[in-house]
Order: structure tokens, then sequence, then C-alpha cells
């Protein structure tokens, strides 16, 4: 049985550089783990701490996207999250609670 919480995209960061993102349950593993959190608290540290959640989020994502295709980190989180700082997050954002179906259109 396939698993149903799985999201596969790209963030473009600047004009030249993008990102590939996997949100599955091994990101969203990592995630709880470094937020030394419970999955019972991700929708509320989505909407209370979306600017320190969201760059982690998408951050575990793109680890897993890395390890799934054999590939290298494409830069620091430090990096990434500077980068992630400059763009629109509002697609970002509603692609990421899709993927964890935690938008409202799930529900």
């Amino acid at each position: 049985m396939a698993n149903q919480l799985r999201g596969e995209f790209q963030v473009d960061l600047t004009d030249t550089v993008s990102v590939d993102v996997v949100l599955n349950l091994y990101a969203l593993n990592l995630f709880l783990e470094e937020e030394q959190a419970q999955l019972a608290d991700l929708q509320l540290l989505m909407e209370q701490k979306a600017l320190r959640a969201l760059p982690k989020l998408v951050w575990c994502g793109v680890r897993t996207a890395a390890v799934l295709h054999d590939r290298e980190l494409p830069m620091s989180y430090e990096k990434f999250a500077a980068m992630f700082g400059s763009i629109e997050w509002q697609a970002i954002s509603e692609r990421v609670l899709q993927s964890l179906q935690l938008d409202d259109k799930k529900k």
C-alpha cells in the first residue's frame, strides 16, 4: 500500500538556484526529532512558529531528496535558510501543507 503522506517538488531559491524537496514520513521524522516535538504538535508549530518551522521542514525535505537520489546536499542549512528567507513563502507553504495533509481542503 502506498504512503499517502508524500510531496515532491522544487523550490526556486533564486533565478538560477533551485533545490529538490521530498516531504515524506522520513522528512517529517527528521523535522520532529530536530524540533523535539511530537506529531500532534506539527500543525501548531507550522501555524505559530512558521518563520522557524517552515524553512526547517523544507530543509528536511531537501535532505530526504538528497538521500533518495544518492546526491550530496546542495548547500549548508545556513545558506539555504538565508536564501529561503528571501523568497515568497506562500506557494511553498501551501505545497508543504498539502503534502502533510494539514490543509483544510483535505479534511
